[in-house]
């Protein structure tokens, strides 16, 4: 009997950006506070903050201290991707699922999402919206939420946000928060750099079925990482593991 064995490839692109920056220092997900202690279950993710995009970064007023500097070349053709902000509720409990969306997606925000609109500031190098629905009948004072930026398929951050009854009351969301007054707006604002990895592309792509009985017997692969636009990046950083 002819003997098969099927070889797959785990490929993981690491596309690494060097980036100066100040950096807000929120308690991540499950990450112990000062003391030792477990701190709450709720983060922000960007490229300041704990996320694994670089070239991604929340700004103020979304997040208390946002960056104020960067290295990167900021990206002023980020709307054509037609990216969008999902809010949804989170499971406020610690154990599995803690962070997971409960129920529908609350509001979606995009370049199309009349009157709350994402808008480009070319000039400040920053795009922003802002949510005015904030008093729905889904939006309640003590609940957790989470607004995730995604485009392409890929999700470049998200921050978690708890909502008062009061302006006073915003000092007192914790960290991993940014806090929000139901009934007022809040404004998303944000900065996308260049270089952001997207994709990466295999050649020849899928599974190759080896000869066990053939020695020597290989295949050659081929990555390209590519961008948000599907254009080939230099300099990217791919890491192979079978």
């Amino acid at each position: 009997m002819l003997m098969r064995r099927t070889t797959s490839l785990l490929l993981l692109a690491i596309m690494v950006l060097t980036f100066q920056s100040c950096r807000d220092e929120p308690i991540g997900v499950g990450e112990p506070d000062q003391q030792g202690e477990m701190g709450p279950q709720f983060d922000i993710s960007d490229g300041a903050n704990s996320g694994a995009v670089a070239g991604f970064f929340w700004l103020s007023p979304t997040v208390k201290k946002g960056p104020k500097t960067f290295a990167g070349t900021f990206d002023p053709n980020f709307l054509t991707l037609n990216p969008t902000i999902d809010i949804c509720k989170i499971n406020g409990t610690t154990g599995d699922g803690f962070d997971a969306c409960i129920g529908s997606t609350i509001r979606t925000l995009s370049g199309t999402s009349q009157p709350e609109i994402l808008r480009l500031d070319a000039d400040k190098e920053n795009y922003s919206v802002t949510w005015q629905s904030t008093n729905g009948v889904d939006i309640q004072v003590g609940m957790e939420y989470r607004a995730v930026l995604s485009v392409v398929g890929v999700t470049l951050g998200w921050v978690d946000l708890k909502a008062v009854a009061k302006k006073k009351d915003l000092k007192n969301v914790g960290p991993g928060f940014s806090g929000f007054v139901v009934g007022s707006p809040f404004v998303f604002k944000f900065r996308v750099e260049t270089g952001i990895a997207g994709a990466v592309v295999v050649t020849p792509p899928g599974q190759m079925i080896l000869d066990a009985n053939t020695p020597g017997e290989s295949v050659g692969y081929t990555a390209t990482v590519t961008d948000l636009y599907a254009v080939a990046l230099s300099g990217a950083t791919v890491d192979w593991t079978s």
